[in-house]
C-alpha cells in the first residue's frame, strides 16, 4: 500500500509538471503574440498619422492655390480637395478595419 502511494504521488508530479511547463508554454507563445501586435499596432498608428500629415499638407496646398487660382479652376481644385478627403478617409477606416482584425485574432 505505501508503494502504491508512493507511485500515485510521484504520477501527480509528472502531470503536475507537464501541466505546469504547458501553462508556461502557452503563457510565452501568448506574451510573444501580444508584443507583436502591439508592435503592429504601433506601426499602424504610426502610418496613419504620417498618412493624415501628408493629405493635410497636400489639402493645404491645394487650398493656397485655390486661393490664387480663377473661379474655373476653383471648381477643379475643389473637386480635388473632396476626392483627397474621401482618400484620407477610406485609407483611415482600412488602418482602423486593420487594427480591429489584429485585435479580433489577439482574441
Amino acid at each position: 500500500a505505501l508503494e502504491r502511494a508512493r507511485d500515485l504521488r510521484s504520477l501527480t508530479h509528472v502531470f503536475y509538471q507537464e501541466a505546469k511547463q504547458r501553462i508556461d508554454e502557452s503563457n510565452e507563445k501568448f506574451y510573444y503574440a501580444r508584443e507583436i501586435l502591439s508592435q503592429k499596432r504601433a506601426l499602424l498608428l504610426q502610418e496613419k498619422k504620417e498618412l493624415e500629415a501628408k493629405l493635410a499638407t497636400k489639402k493645404k496646398d491645394l487650398e493656397t492655390r485655390m486661393e490664387q487660382e480663377s473661379d474655373a479652376n476653383r471648381k477643379l481644385i475643389q473637386a480635388q480637395l473632396e476626392q483627397e478627403d474621401l482618400l484620407l478617409a477610406q485609407k483611415k477606416k482600412d488602418i482602423e478595419t486593420k487594427m480591429e482584425n489584429e485585435t479580433e485574432e489577439k482574441k
